[in-house]
């Protein structure tokens, strides 16, 4: 009778952040359908919300001890949907469609779109293929990250409504740019390693981020996006600026 009820137990745990897990896609579809209806704002919060969920799911399986291959497939599944389809269209139909304005072919935006998709499904794929010696760093640029960036993005555009002319080209080079980092093998800091039980490390990071939040808040009346977007920049620049602070430090040669 024990062992039935343990097992019922663990089939409980087992579900539950799988549950979660489908919450992300859930959010994942539900943005995509915000883009196709052109409703870009509603998009990026349910984009949001799918990052958080995302943020979840992998914790709480590591904390009830309940991490499986098919919990690892099935979050691969909704973060291709969430963080690499779901981008790719928002910035395809809120700004590179508009391509054809210009004299482009249509297949130009696609292809630039479609590109972002790719890397992204390439990056999920590798991420749960590849065993990484050092957890502590990603191998390239995680797609929630990549997708946080695109929605940010848009929403500053949208919020300080920046002119469409103004917008293509870093549109273009973001789309881009984001693929790229997605498949390179640059590190990226996971935080796997950050404890919240450590209160005076957990207690740094969360000083920081609220005093960015205060400083943002101070400069403009609504600062959400601004936040995010300096956030992420800060996040995609982090292994260059390592790099280079490596160089400065390491002693020249006599």
């Amino acid at each position: 009778m024990n062992n039935l009820s343990g097992s019922r137990k663990r089939q409980v745990l087992f579900w539950l952040p799988n549950s979660i897990t489908l919450l992300a896609l859930f959010f994942g579809f539900q943005c995509i359908v915000s883009v196709v209806r052109a409703q870009y704002e509603i998009a990026i919060y349910f984009m949001l919300l799918a990052m958080i969920a995302d943020f979840i799911d992998g914790r709480i399986a590591r904390w009830l001890n309940v991490q499986s291959d098919f919990g690892a497939s099935f979050d691969s599944i909704s973060d291709t949907i969430a963080f690499a389809l779901a981008p790719a269209l928002l910035m395809h139909q809120w700004i590179l469609s508009s391509l054809a304005n210009y004299g482009f072919k249509p297949f130009f935006s696609w292809a630039i779109a479609f590109s972002y998709l790719a890397s992204g499904a390439f990056r999920l794929a590798r991420f749960t293929s590849v065993t990484v010696v050092d957890k502590r760093f990603f191998q390239g640029l995680p797609s929630p990250i990549a997708a946080l960036t695109v929605a940010s993005f848009v929403g500053l555009s949208i919020e300080h409504q920046w002119s469409q002319e103004f917008l293509i080209v870093p549109s273009i080079v973001i789309t881009l740019v984001l693929g790229f980092l997605m498949v390179s093998k640059f590190p990226y800091y996971s935080f796997k390693d950050l404890r919240l039980n450590n209160r005076v490390q957990f207690g740094g990071y969360l000083f920081l981020a609220a005093l960015l939040v205060l400083i943002l808040q101070t400069l403009y009346e609504y600062a959400l996006y601004d936040t995010i977007f300096l956030v992420t920049l800060i996040y995609i620049t982090s292994p260059f600026i390592l790099y280079l602070r490596r160089s400065i430090k390491r002693p020249s040669a006599s």
